[in-house]
This record gives C-alpha cells, sequence and structure tokens, in this order.
C-alpha cells in the first residue's frame, strides 16, 4: 500500500489465512445494524463448505455433521452476472432438491420456455348461505 492505495505487486505462489475460532462474523453494516458496502471473493477457484477437516493437513475429510448453508438476499443470481457474462455450466446434486416459488416458477432453454403458475382457488362455499 503506498499513499493508501494499493500497489500492484507480483503474485505469492502461496498463502494462507487461518482464522481458527469456534464463530466469525464478516459484517458490512453501519453503527445501525444497517447492511452497507460490499464484500468480495474472487479467485479462479472459490468454494464455500461446512465441512470437518483433517487436522494435520486441513483437507476436507466429510461433511459437517448437522451443517447447514443460508444464501439469502433480496435477489440472488446464480451461473450469471449479466446476459453477457454466466457460467459455461450450472451443476445442483443432492439427495434432496426443492424448488418453491410463491408466484411463478420458470424454465427456459433456448427460444422455449415453460411458466408453472399457481392458480387461486375461491374459497369454499359458506354452506349456510350458498356464497
Amino acid at each position: 500500500m503506498a499513499d493508501g492505495a494499493l500497489k500492484t505487486k507480483a503474485l505469492t505462489k502461496d498463502g494462507t489465512v487461518s482464522i481458527r475460532v469456534e464463530k466469525t462474523n464478516v459484517l458490512a453494516a453501519d453503527a445501525e445494524g444497517k447492511a452497507t458496502g460490499s464484500i468480495s471473493l474472487n479467485a479462479k477457484a472459490v468454494s464455500l463448505k461446512s465441512m470437518d477437516v483433517d487436522k494435520e493437513s486441513l483437507a476436507d475429510s466429510a461433511l459437517a455433521a448437522g451443517s447447514s448453508m443460508v444464501l439469502v438476499s433480496e435477489k440472488v443470481f446464480a451461473g450469471a452476472k449479466s446476459k453477457n457474462v454466466k457460467s459455461k455450466k450450472v451443476q445442483v446434486l443432492s439427495e434432496e432438491i426443492a424448488a418453491i416459488a410463491d408466484k411463478t416458477f420458470e424454465a427456459q432453454q433456448g427460444d422455449g420456455k415453460a411458466i408453472v403458475r399457481a392458480r387461486r382457488q375461491a374459497p369454499p362455499a359458506d354452506h349456510a348461505t350458498g356464497r
């Protein structure tokens, strides 16, 4: 860093940042707790996982028992940054998969499109009034 600005240097071959704690937060929020700013991870390969590791090598060994991961935002985009910048492949693989939408569920391949919409059913008639 020079004069408060980052200065580009040649990459170091290997590097490690390890934070070994029970609970950690990376937070971009103001004093009132309102989310602000941004956090960015950028690399050729990025992994986000909940796994146990080998105590010596720290290599992945198994899914952490009882683990869970939540990805939530007002808008979530997976596989595309824009119409012109998108993943070549997005694969979802699991023992169970659920996709639930309150309004519209849409799937598109090429120019074809399938839209699934839930119809609101009228409430059952009141037997006393017939309405």
